[in-house]
C-alpha cells in the first residue's frame, strides 16, 4: 500500500510519474539502454531537455525576452551563484525578510557584496508577510531578492510586490502552482523537489535584458551567461533528474497546467485551514490574508501530543507531517502532486483523533 506523504520537500510524485520513470530506468523509449546510462552529448538526451525546456515556457507562459535555464544542485547554490553573478563590493542587494530561507539568501550574498533588509516579519514571528507600505526605499539596488513562499512558517506572497529595481525571487516552493506574470521578475528560480521533480535539479528564468548586466568573470560554471549559451549543457547535468521532471511537467500539462493546478491547490488549502480553525485541538497562527496554498503550519498544545498525533497519522499510512526543526509543531504540503482526496483523507483523521481525545 502507497502511504500518503506530505513531506515539504524532497516532496511526493504523482504515481503514474513514477511508473514512467520506472520504465525509462530499465528501459527508456525501448532503445535497449536505461535514461540513468545516456550519455548527456546523446541525441536520446538533447531531446529530454529541448523537450523540458519547451514545457517550462509553455506552462509558465514565459516569451522570448526570457532565458530558462536547467542548473544542478539546489537553492543554496543559487543563494550564491546569484550574487556571484549579479552583486559586487561596490553594490548592494535589498532582501524582503520573511524567514529562514529568506534570510539565508541573504547571508550568502553577504560574501559578495553588501545587502540591506528593506522589509521583515521577524519581529511578528514571521507570521505575516510584509506590507508594501512597510518597505524601504527600494531604488538603487542591483537587486530586490524575496521567497515567495515559506515552507517553514507557512506564509505566502499571494501578489508579487514592485519594487523599484531589479527583482529576484526564490519561487522553489510556489512554482507551477498558480500563475505568474513573469514580466514582472528579473529573475526567478526555483529547487526541483516540490513542484518540478526530484532533488538535484534547479530552474532558472531570467530576463535577457538582466541577464546582460551579469558578471562574467567568474569561473565558467558559474556564469549564467554561458550556460544560457550552452543551452543547459555545459557541464553534466543531473541526468536523470531532468528526465523525470520532464514526465512530471508532461502529467502537469495533461491535468489542465497551472491554471487548473492554482483551482486545486486552492481547494486543498481552504479545505485544511477550514478544518485546523474548527478543530479545538490545532491552532494556526498565520495571518489569515498571508497563508500559504502549499505549506499549512500549525501546533497543538504540546509537543507531546503533537507526536501522539504524528504516530496516529502513521497508523493510517500518513506521513510526513511533522514541523520543521526550526518551529516544530505540524506541518502539512500540499504541492501540485498532492490530491484534494489525500488531503480530505487527513481531515477525516484530525477529525477522528479529535473525537478518539475527547472521549477519553
Amino acid at each position: 500500500m502507497r502511504k500518503i506523504i506530505f513531506n515539504a520537500g524532497p516532496a511526493t510524485l504523482p504515481e503514474v510519474v513514477l511508473q514512467q520513470a520506472s520504465e525509462g530506468i530499465l528501459d527508456l523509449s525501448n532503445e535497449g539502454i536505461s535514461v540513468a546510462e545516456i550519455s548527456h552529448r546523446s541525441t536520446l538526451f538533447q531531446n529530454i531537455l529541448a523537450e523540458t525546456l519547451h514545457l517550462l515556457r509553455e506552462l509558465l507562459c514565459l516569451n522570448h525576452d526570457h532565458e530558462v535555464l536547467l542548473l544542478q544542485g539546489g537553492g543554496r547554490l543559487q543563494f550564491a551563484q546569484i550574487p556571484m553573478n549579479f552583486l559586487s563590493k561596490e553594490t548592494a542587494a535589498g532582501f524582503i525578510d520573511t524567514g529562514y530561507w529568506a534570510h539565508q539568501a541573504m547571508m550568502y550574498a553577504a560574501y559578495y557584496g553588501n545587502t540591506n533588509t528593506i522589509a521583515s516579519s521577524q519581529q511578528k514571528q514571521y507570521t505575516c508577510i510584509p506590507k508594501a507600505t512597510e518597505f524601504k526605499a527600494s531604488n538603487g539596488y542591483a537587486y530586490i531578492h524575496l521567497t515567495s513562499n515559506n515552507t517553514i512558517y507557512g506564509t505566502q506572497f499571494h501578489q508579487i510586490p514592485t519594487v523599484d529595481s531589479p527583482l529576484i525571487i526564490d519561487m522553489s516552493s510556489d512554482i507551477l502552482s498558480r500563475i505568474i506574470d513573469f514580466d514582472k521578475i528579473d529573475f526567478a528560480y526555483a529547487c526541483a523537489q516540490k513542484n518540478i521533480g526530484p532533488a538535484g535539479l534547479s530552474i532558472a528564468i531570467v530576463k535577457k535584458d538582466f541577464l546582460a548586466r551579469s558578471n562574467t568573470h567568474i569561473p565558467p560554471v558559474f556564469n549564467y551567461q554561458l550556460l544560457a549559451a550552452k543551452k543547459s549543457n555545459y557541464y553534466t547535468p543531473p541526468v536523470l533528474a531532468t528526465y523525470i521532471s520532464l514526465l512530471n511537467l508532461r502529467w502537469l500539462k495533461a491535468q489542465g497546467g497551472v491554471a487548473t493546478m492554482e483551482a486545486i491547490n486552492h481547494q486543498k488549502a481552504k479545505a485544511l485551514y477550514a478544518e485546523i480553525d474548527r478543530n479545538s485541538l490545532f491552532e494556526n497562527n498565520i495571518q489569515a490574508e498571508d497563508r500559504s496554498y502549499m505549506n499549512a503550519c500549525f501546533t497543538m498544545q504540546s509537543a507531546e501530543m503533537e507526536q501522539a498525533f504524528i504516530d496516529f497519522c502513521e497508523q493510517h499510512h500518513i506521513i510526513g507531517i511533522k514541523g520543521h526543526k526550526i518551529t516544530g509543531g505540524l506541518r502539512v504540503s500540499m504541492y501540485n502532486a498532492q490530491t484534494l482526496d489525500n488531503v480530505q483523507q487527513l481531515i477525516h483523521i484530525m477529525r477522528a483523533y479529535e473525537t478518539n481525545y475527547m472521549n477519553k
